[in-house]
């Protein structure tokens, strides 16, 4: 499997999904800047914000893969109000020299983000929105009124549906409302996610779980990637049957709903270099992870689908792990996964009882 993440800790992948900071609503009331330091990929260009429309301007990057989960609550949203003027626009931010080019990340989505699309210059957008509203986490949502000013900003999980409603009805008491809210929503993640990251890093196991249960029961929909450390912590503690059973909820009830956490979990446990070995090496749960990271992804992410024919040469199907590692080739952007990924292949075709992958 060829994942950038493997070089990452667990406390640092999922802090990245994580909004970096509660809502300080900075920038409300603020006339919004123009679009001009942007290309524009897909639909017509919007330079300018028209009087009387309401704008959702959607930030995210390639390297944000939750974006995806995040997407069809904005899709849903403007569907509920079709009969008002309410556009939707995506700006890509942060390209890294690692991540996926947006052109082939839209590519590879095909019908994914059928909006306006346009892609920063330089950083220059991301800059100086930066300034007006702590762009500091993707992906992030900015409502903007009827008259061009910046009415609400935030994670799209932190109610990006109730203020768009509270924006068109001109209902600044509700917006003040869903601030206050999700402030204290953020104050009690805070000490959680800290006490977890505490219990993690003394490697009091036992500890984890109940912690990431008061986190998740906070909003499951934004905190639900925080289910990876507690399935971990239950499998470092010795407790496979219970790590056997949360596993499975977190696929039935969608606990986890981010291609890149789910591809992270199936890897946890089929890495020959991993923790998990031998018997506890749970690979039929491993395969529900990564087909379910595989749908999320569009089934051409080269990553997952590694990581699923990595599963299915455990289960022992290597045909099925033959048909997975080759299109894994095929669908590699950078020369040097698809060098990695042609490598594991060569291992499977020889049939190699544990072969190792990048």
């Amino acid at each position: 499997m060829v994942q950038r993440i493997l070089a990452t800790t667990v406390a640092a992948l999922l802090l990245l999904a994580t909004p970096a900071v509660a809502q300080s609503q900075r920038g409300v009331g603020t006339k919004a800047p123009k679009l001009v330091n942007l290309e524009w990929l897909r639909g017509k260009p919007i330079k300018q914000f028209k009087r009387g429309t309401t704008y959702v301007l959607y930030f995210w990057a390639t390297s944000a893969q939750n974006c995806a989960r995040t997407l069809p609550l904005l899709e849903e949203s403007l569907a509920e109000h079709s009969d008002q003027r309410v556009a939707l626009i995506g700006i890509n931010i942060w390209p890294r020299p690692d991540s996926m080019p947006v052109e082939t990340f839209l590519e590879k989505r095909e019908g994914f983000m059928d909006f306006p699309i346009a892609r920063d210059i330089l950083d220059k957008t991301a800059k100086e929105w930066n300034k007006l509203v702590d762009l500091t986490s993707v992906p992030y949502v900015v409502i903007i009124n009827r008259v061009g000013k910046i009415e609400w900003a935030g994670h799209p999980f932190d109610g990006a549906d109730v203020a768009l409603r509270a924006v068109l009805d001109g209902d600044k008491a509700a917006l003040k409302v869903l601030v206050a809210e999700r402030n204290a929503v953020h104050d009690k993640a805070d000490e959680l996610t800290e006490t977890i990251q505490k219990s993690w890093s003394s490697k009091w196991w036992n500890k984890t779980p109940g912690h990431v249960d008061e986190l998740i029961a906070l909003d499951e929909r934004l905190y639900g990637p925080w289910a990876s450390w507690k399935y971990e912590a239950l499998v470092f503690d010795g407790k496979h049957e219970d790590a056997a059973a949360y596993g499975r909820d977190i696929v039935d009830r969608k606990i986890v709903s981010c291609e890149s956490t789910l591809n992270k979990l199936a890897w946890f446990i089929v890495n020959p270099r991993g923790k998990v070995r031998g018997e506890d090496r749970d690979v039929e749960l491993a395969l529900r992870f990564a087909q379910f990271a595989n749908e999320l992804s569009g089934g051409r992410d080269s990553g997952v689908l590694g990581t699923l024919a990595r599963a299915h040469f455990l289960s022992g199907d290597t045909e099925g792990a033959l048909d997975l590692q080759t299109l894994a080739v095929q669908e590699s952007f950078s020369s040097k996964d698809r060098k990695a990924l042609a490598k594991t292949l060569e291992e499977y075709q020889a049939g190699t009882e544990q072969p190792i992958s990048p």
